[in-house]
């Protein structure tokens, strides 16, 4: 018995069971909608991540064969154990009726691979040997 002076809670304060349930139940709806959106913007975030650490490795791959003064040989390697790369070198033939110039001009194509193979990068370009 409650104490003299206080009136007697209402039996019905509170929640139902069922208003629970059924509040879980619009939670749940309500997040799975939301977590597919989520990890799909985690998803594109990893893969822009990835794509910018490519473009940066190619850069410093060129850079790199520029500073050697050699663009005619064919180099790859690895970065990080995550990214592999690829750099081809071909010959640049002369325009009809022009003179071979001097140096030669390479067409370069360095390739830059993520993680599972995945071709981050294709970029081709001009280059030649520095004498």
């Amino acid at each position: 018995p409650p104490p003299r002076g206080r009136p007697m809670p209402p039996r019905d304060a509170g929640y139902s069971l069922r208003e629970t349930l059924v509040a879980f139940a619009v939670l749940a709806l309500g997040l799975s909608v939301l977590i597919p959106a989520f990890t799909s913007q985690l998803d594109r975030i990893a893969r822009a991540e990835r794509t910018w650490i490519a473009h940066e490795i190619a850069a410093n791959v060129l850079a790199e064969a520029g500073r050697l003064h050699t663009v005619s040989e064919d180099r790859s390697g690895e970065w990080d154990g995550r990214f592999a790369w690829r750099l081809q070198s071909r010959l640049q033939p002369a325009e009809p009726g022009m003179r071979a110039p001097h140096p030669p001009v390479y067409h370069l194509r360095i390739r830059v691979f993520g993680p599972g193979g995945e071709a981050l990068v294709d970029i081709e370009t001009l280059g030649r040997d520095r004498l």
